[in-house]
């Protein structure tokens, strides 16, 4: 089963603005949310993992998302 996470959630987590992650989205420098109701859109922990693991992040406040985290 896919584990998804929303854009408020993901921010909290990541330490980004919401509007930093949208730029970056647009940019193609982040991985690209789906369409999981008429008007929300998510994004899948297993993607942001591996994004999280190819950028140089602080291990010690930055841990992967380990699937538990999820807002829809």
């Amino acid at each position: 089963m896919e584990t998804f996470i929303r854009l408020a959630a993901l921010s909290r987590h990541l330490g980004l603005s919401e509007l930093s992650i949208r730029r970056m989205v647009k940019a193609e420098t982040f991985p690209k949310p789906y369409r999981v109701g008429v008007r929300a859109v998510a994004w899948k922990v297993e993607e942001i993992d591996a994004w999280v693991a190819t950028r140089k992040v602080n291990t010690k406040t930055q841990a992967p998302l380990k699937g538990g985290v999820s807002d829809v």
